[in-house]
């Protein structure tokens, strides 16, 4: 049944196109090349400083979204709390967390709000997604304690200057409910670990019985023209509430790193971001943005988007042997149709798994004693809708993945398709072939990799 009540969005989609046009001509400024990195890759840049600069308007944008009879009671002088590390401002997240806390003392349990400020590193699509998934989760697999979205802008034309996203708290203040950031994990004991494990995976494992027919990003259906999404045949297994008639929801185009970090997100149509019918043309567009990647490289200084790394690989990559590498994708295309029949291969290919890529420290919320998950808000890795052979990977909380027990005890919970996780290992090996994030950060193995395969 669809919701009738969607989050208020703020601003028009009318003029949603000519709004990322003009978040697109400044989005090099979001990037900054680090230098104190020896690998000197890109990593995010605020161009506003410090977190505390946001707080007036932060304020401003929420108390007009809070009803009238709590603000004249509890929010006549709400404060604003930012979440973030306040001994590392400047860390390089592509989105900055706060609490509005209303004017009630802090030991008495009160109504707060989660206020999420995005840099617009995919403008409108991302923050529009990430709302989408937000609502669809909190209808569909309640398991997850998601907060509820009150009010959002996907464009960064206005007062705040960004996108943002403005939710309910997960149990409202009282300073009971706290962030599990590296410190406070690096404290627990193991059986604490062990529990949150386990409560993290019973959580999630309701995902595994959702099927999506293509792969990408879920999003609210009155964007669907601008997201690319199409009417989908669904049988079966799969979420008969995306893409039907009276859906709110619909795939689209996916909202991915791998797709818009850096220059990518200014790739041209003719590279596509899907949505995706099959697992093979998800790789064919992996495999089309690699190569648009390594032939748009920005190595000179003063350009939006630079960074070393681009310059090294620049060497790496002459005119001659950019020939090569063209020859060399097109071999990875025959890879590709080999392991992923044409005709939509198996169904582990043809199912897609909504698996949670930002699930990791600092996106959940636990009671003080480290007992129950409280809530989930997932980071920077998003949600989005992938073959499910990529669930042992893309699946499994980072925290969790750095440690072979924790990861066994997580899997076994969440289960998974056992014919997709029979495929893992030759299709991530397919998938590595591609070196996308090596390419970006580690250019030196780039090249040994290439001249070892004579391509270079």
């Amino acid at each position: 049944m669809a919701i009738t009540q969607l989050p208020f969005r703020v601003n028009h989609l009318s003029t949603a196109l000519s709004d990322r046009t003009k978040s697109l001509q400044q989005v090099h400024k979001t990037y900054k090349n680090n230098e104190t990195d020896k690998i000197s890759c890109l990593e995010y840049h605020w161009p506003n400083g410090h977190p505390n600069s946001l707080c007036e308007n932060i304020k401003k944008t929420a108390l007009s979204h809070i009803p009238d009879s709590l603000r004249q009671q509890l929010f006549k002088r709400p404060t604003i709390q930012y979440l973030g590390n306040q001994q590392s401002p400047n860390k390089s997240d592509d989105h900055r967390l706060y609490r509005i806390i209303s004017d009630t003392t802090p030991d008495k349990k009160a109504p707060s709000y989660l206020f999420r400020v995005l840099l617009p590193v995919e403008p409108f699509f991302k923050t529009e997604s990430e709302v989408a998934i937000l609502t669809y989760l909190r209808q569909k697999v309640p398991t997850i304690p998601v907060p509820k979205v009150i009010a959002y802008s996907s464009s960064a034309q206005n007062e705040l200057g960004f996108e943002w996203i403005m939710m309910e708290d997960f149990t409202g203040y009282d300073g009971s409910v706290v962030e599990v950031d590296d410190k406070l994990w690096s404290m627990f004991s193991p059986d604490t670990k062990t529990n949150l494990a386990i409560q993290l995976g019973k959580m999630t494992q309701p995902l595994q019985e959702i099927r999506f027919a293509q792969y990408g990003s879920i999003y609210f259906r009155d964007v669907a023209s601008l997201a690319n999404a199409t009417p989908y045949p669904l049988s079966g297994k799969q979420d008969e509430s995306i893409n039907s008639p009276s859906s709110n929801f619909v795939i689209g185009r996916i909202v991915s790193k791998e797709f818009y970090f850096g220059n990518r997100v200014l790739a041209p149509g003719s590279v596509s971001r899907g949505p995706f019918a099959s697992a093979r043309g998800l790789e064919l567009g992996r495999l089309n943005m690699f190569l648009w990647r390594t032939q748009n490289l920005v190595g000179t200084p003063g350009n939006g988007f630079y960074c070393r790394s681009d310059v090294r690989l620049g060497h790496v990559f002459t005119r001659e042997k950019k020939e090569r590498l063209t020859t060399l994708v097109n071999r990875l295309s025959f890879a590709v149709d080999g392991i992923h029949a044409k005709q939509g291969g198996t169904e582990g290919d043809r199912a897609g798994l909504m698996i949670m890529g930002g699930l990791g420290l600092g996106g959940f919320w636990i009671d003080k004693g480290g007992k129950e998950v409280k809530g989930v808000l997932f980071g920077e890795g998003g949600v989005g809708i992938w073959p499910g052979y990529e669930g042992t990977v893309k699946g499994v909380p980072g925290f969790f993945a750095e440690n072979k027990e924790l990861r066994e005890i997580f899997g076994g919970v969440v289960g998974g398709d056992g014919k997709a996780r029979d495929l893992d290992r030759k299709k991530r090996g397919l998938a590595e072939q591609l070196k996308i994030e090596k390419s970006e950060y580690m250019p030196e193995e780039v090249e040994e990799w290439l001249k070892g395969g004579g391509y270079l």
